[in-house]
């Protein structure tokens, strides 16, 4: 199982490049805002990604709006997802 996290400032291509790996990973996928800021509907938003596959979050980089990120990363840890995270860049 795979989470990928696509980290970077507010119009870097974060959802562009969602978009192209959707398309492009042939096992079944789901998007999760990982800045819900929340706590209901962000709980319901993980409880559905960990039924999947793959798992392609966004995430804002700098001064984010997720909070303890260890929480949630714990979660995928224990459900043996491999989880990468890529920052984006504006150039």
């Amino acid at each position: 199982m795979l989470l990928i996290i696509l980290r970077g400032p507010a119009g870097c291509g974060k959802s562009k490049v969602y978009g192209g790996l959707k398309n492009k990973i042939s096992i079944d996928n789901c998007f999760l805002n990982l800045d819900e800021i929340n706590k209901e509907p962000f709980e319901k938003n993980i409880k559905k990604a960990l039924k999947y596959e793959c798992i392609i979050g966004e995430m804002f980089s700098g001064n984010g709006h997720t909070t303890n990120p260890g929480s949630w990363i714990k979660r995928f840890n224990n459900k043996d997802y491999k989880i990468f995270s890529f920052i984006l860049k504006v150039i």
